[in-house]
C-alpha cells in the first residue's frame, strides 16, 4: 500500500484551518489563551507541504507564525517564547510556567520557516529572535554537567525534581541543532551534546511523573 503525499498535505491545511478558527484551551492548564506550541507542529507540518503542494498559504501561515512569536516574546517572560498557557502570577509576580520544552516546540516552528523559506526578508530577525531564547536557557536553566532543566514551572525555576527533565532536553536539543545548522554557529552544535547523551541514557522506567509508565509502550 502507498501513501499518497497530496492527500496527506491537504489533510495537513485542514488541520492548520482548525487552529486557525478555535483556542484550544484547557481550564486546569495554567490559564491558557491558545496553544501555541502546539500550533507550532501545524506550522512546521505546513513548511514542509511546500514541496508537495506548491501552495503559497504555506509561506503566509510561517510568516504569521514567526512574527506573533516574535511580537510576544519576553511579554510572559524574559526573552522566552509565547507557549498559549502559564499566564497567571503568584503573590510574588512569578508566572506559573514558562517552560523550556514548549518555547522550544515554537522556537523549531519558527526555524521551519526560515529553513522551507530562505528568501523571506524578515528571516535575520526570526533567528535573532531564536538565539535570544537560545542564549536565555543556556544562561538560567542549565545543570552544571550541560543539561536542561524544565525551565519555569509551578511558579519556580527548576523546581526540586525538574533540575534535568527529558523533554525539555530532546526539544531544546533539536532547537540547537538546527539553529547551529541554519547560521554556522558551531558553538551550538556543542551545547547539544550534553542534552543528546542525557537523552540517550535517559531512564523512562523510572521518570518523576511516570509519564511513560502510563502510555502505552
Amino acid at each position: 500500500m502507498k501513501l499518497d503525499p497530496t492527500v496527506t498535505a491537504r489533510g495537513l491545511v485542514k488541520h492548520w484551518n482548525y487552529f486557525s478558527h478555535h483556542i484550544i484551551a484547557s481550564p486546569g492548564m495554567a490559564h491558557p489563551m491558545q496553544a501555541c506550541f502546539e500550533e507550532s507542529y501545524v506550522v512546521i507540518g505546513a513548511a514542509r507541504t511546500m514541496d508537495l503542494l506548491g501552495d503559497a498559504r504555506m509561506t503566509a501561515v510561517c510568516r504569521r507564525f514567526n512574527g506573533r512569536m516574535m511580537q510576544y516574546q519576553g511579554v510572559h517572560y524574559p526573552d522566552m517564547l509565547d507557549m498559549g498557557y502559564g499566564y497567571n502570577r503568584n503573590a510574588a509576580g512569578m508566572v506559573n510556567c514558562s517552560c523550556v520544552a514548549d518555547n522550544a516546540s515554537s522556537a523549531n516552528g519558527m526555524l521551519e520557516g526560515v529553513r522551507t523559506f530562505p528568501h523571506l526578508p524578515e528571516n535575520p530577525a526570526v533567528l535573532a529572535s531564536v538565539k535570544r531564547f537560545i542564549d536565555h536557557c543556556l544562561k538560567n536553566y542549565l545543570t552544571s554537567k550541560g543539561v536542561m532543566g524544565v525551565g519555569v514551572l509551578n511558579h519556580q525555576v527548576n523546581p526540586k525534581g525538574m533540575e534535568e527533565y527529558w523533554c525539555a532536553n530532546a526539544l531544546f536539543a533539536v532547537t540547537l541543532i538546527r539553529y547551529a545548522d541554519l547560521t554556522g554557529e558551531a558553538r551550538y552544535y556543542d551545547a547539544a551534546v550534553p542534552l543528546v547523551e542525557y537523552i540517550s541514557t535517559y531512564d523512562d522506567k523510572n521518570p518523576l511523573w511516570g509519564e511513560w509508565s502510563k502510555s502505552a509502550p
